[in-house]
Protein backbone atom coordinates (compact mmCIF):
# COMPACT_ATOMS: atom_id res chain seq x y z
CA UNK A 1 0.00 0.00 0.00
CA UNK A 2 1.68 3.12 -0.96
CA UNK A 3 0.05 6.10 1.68
CA UNK A 4 1.10 9.29 0.80
CA UNK A 5 1.35 12.96 2.31
CA UNK A 6 0.50 16.27 0.67
CA UNK A 7 3.50 19.07 1.77
CA UNK A 8 3.43 21.78 0.02
CA UNK A 9 1.74 21.26 -3.24
CA UNK A 10 3.47 17.88 -4.00
CA UNK A 11 2.64 14.42 -3.00
CA UNK A 12 5.29 12.43 -1.74
CA UNK A 13 5.95 8.79 -0.10
CA UNK A 14 5.16 8.44 3.53
CA UNK A 15 7.77 6.10 5.49
CA UNK A 16 8.27 4.80 7.97
CA UNK A 17 11.82 6.48 7.73
CA UNK A 18 10.03 9.89 7.49
CA UNK A 19 7.86 9.10 10.90
CA UNK A 20 10.89 8.01 12.78
CA UNK A 21 12.91 11.36 11.66
CA UNK A 22 10.72 13.60 14.25
CA UNK A 23 10.87 10.70 17.10
CA UNK A 24 14.04 10.37 19.19
CA UNK A 25 15.14 6.66 18.89
CA UNK A 26 16.03 4.91 23.12
CA UNK A 27 17.52 1.86 23.39
CA UNK A 28 15.38 0.42 26.60
CA UNK A 29 17.84 -2.59 28.04
CA UNK A 30 15.53 -4.62 30.33
CA UNK A 31 17.98 -6.24 32.63
CA UNK A 32 15.92 -8.26 33.78
CA UNK A 33 14.56 -9.56 30.18
CA UNK A 34 11.13 -10.72 30.24
CA UNK A 35 10.60 -10.50 26.56
CA UNK A 36 7.28 -10.17 26.27
CA UNK A 37 7.44 -8.17 29.46
CA UNK A 38 9.62 -5.92 27.64
CA UNK A 39 7.87 -5.25 24.02
CA UNK A 40 4.61 -4.51 26.45
CA UNK A 41 7.04 -1.91 28.11
CA UNK A 42 8.02 -0.35 24.99
CA UNK A 43 4.48 -0.04 23.69
CA UNK A 44 3.30 1.64 27.20
CA UNK A 45 5.94 4.19 27.17
CA UNK A 46 5.20 5.05 23.20
CA UNK A 47 1.83 5.84 24.65
CA UNK A 48 2.85 8.00 27.45
CA UNK A 49 6.30 9.89 25.63
CA UNK A 50 4.58 9.64 21.73
CA UNK A 51 7.91 11.46 21.34
CA UNK A 52 10.31 8.41 21.39
CA UNK A 53 10.49 5.32 19.78
CA UNK A 54 11.74 2.56 21.87
CA UNK A 55 13.54 -0.19 20.97
CA UNK A 56 14.70 -3.46 22.32
CA UNK A 57 17.39 -4.41 19.32
CA UNK A 58 20.59 -2.83 19.27
CA UNK A 59 20.53 -2.83 15.65
CA UNK A 60 20.55 1.26 14.18
CA UNK A 61 21.55 4.47 15.28
CA UNK A 62 20.18 5.50 18.71
CA UNK A 63 19.53 8.99 20.69
CA UNK A 64 19.22 7.84 24.11
CA UNK A 65 19.74 4.12 25.78
CA UNK A 66 17.96 3.69 29.66
CA UNK A 67 19.08 0.76 31.18
CA UNK A 68 15.87 -0.59 33.51
CA UNK A 69 16.29 -2.56 36.09
CA UNK A 70 20.33 -1.95 37.21
CA UNK A 71 21.86 -4.30 39.77
CA UNK A 72 25.73 -3.85 40.96
CA UNK A 73 26.73 -6.73 39.78
CA UNK A 74 25.74 -5.61 35.63
CA UNK A 75 28.95 -3.10 35.07
CA UNK A 76 30.02 -4.73 32.36
CA UNK A 77 26.66 -3.99 30.55
CA UNK A 78 27.17 -0.14 31.15
CA UNK A 79 30.59 0.22 30.24
CA UNK A 80 29.75 -1.60 27.05
CA UNK A 81 27.12 0.36 26.43
CA UNK A 82 29.17 3.47 26.57
CA UNK A 83 32.08 2.26 24.55
CA UNK A 84 29.72 1.50 21.81
CA UNK A 85 27.39 4.22 21.96
CA UNK A 86 29.24 7.40 23.10
CA UNK A 87 26.92 10.22 22.23
CA UNK A 88 24.09 8.58 23.44
CA UNK A 89 22.30 9.90 26.32
CA UNK A 90 22.77 7.12 28.72
CA UNK A 91 20.15 6.68 31.71
CA UNK A 92 20.73 4.02 34.78
CA UNK A 93 17.31 3.30 36.65
CA UNK A 94 17.41 0.10 39.20
CA UNK A 95 16.80 -0.43 42.94
CA UNK A 96 18.53 0.96 46.00
CA UNK A 97 20.93 3.26 45.48
CA UNK A 98 24.61 1.98 46.34
CA UNK A 99 25.69 1.70 42.80
CA UNK A 100 24.81 5.04 41.97
CA UNK A 101 28.77 6.26 42.07
CA UNK A 102 29.96 3.31 40.40
CA UNK A 103 27.69 3.82 37.21
CA UNK A 104 28.20 7.47 37.09
CA UNK A 105 31.78 6.30 37.14
CA UNK A 106 31.44 3.91 34.17
CA UNK A 107 30.06 6.97 31.74
CA UNK A 108 26.56 7.16 32.94
CA UNK A 109 24.88 10.42 32.31
CA UNK A 110 22.14 10.00 34.74
CA UNK A 111 21.53 7.54 37.61
CA UNK A 112 18.53 6.89 39.75
CA UNK A 113 16.74 5.11 42.11
CA UNK A 114 13.22 3.47 40.13
CA UNK A 115 10.59 4.60 39.80
CA UNK A 116 10.97 8.22 37.95
CA UNK A 117 7.73 10.03 36.85
CA UNK A 118 7.34 9.89 33.00
CA UNK A 119 7.97 13.62 32.80
CA UNK A 120 11.20 12.79 34.22
CA UNK A 121 11.91 10.19 32.13
CA UNK A 122 11.36 12.19 29.25
CA UNK A 123 13.24 14.84 29.74
CA UNK A 124 16.26 12.78 30.70
CA UNK A 125 15.95 10.29 27.46
CA UNK A 126 15.41 14.19 25.77
CA UNK A 127 18.70 16.00 26.85
CA UNK A 128 21.32 15.93 24.47
CA UNK A 129 24.99 14.93 25.65
CA UNK A 130 26.65 17.86 23.78
CA UNK A 131 24.10 20.11 25.96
Amino acid sequence: MDERIQIGGKCEPLTIERERSSRRRCLLTNLRPERGLSRMLCEELAKEMPEFEFVLADDGPVDSIWVCGYEASQLDCVRALRDQHPECVLLVTGSGGHWLAEVAELGADFAFEWPLSFDSLGSLLNCGRDQ
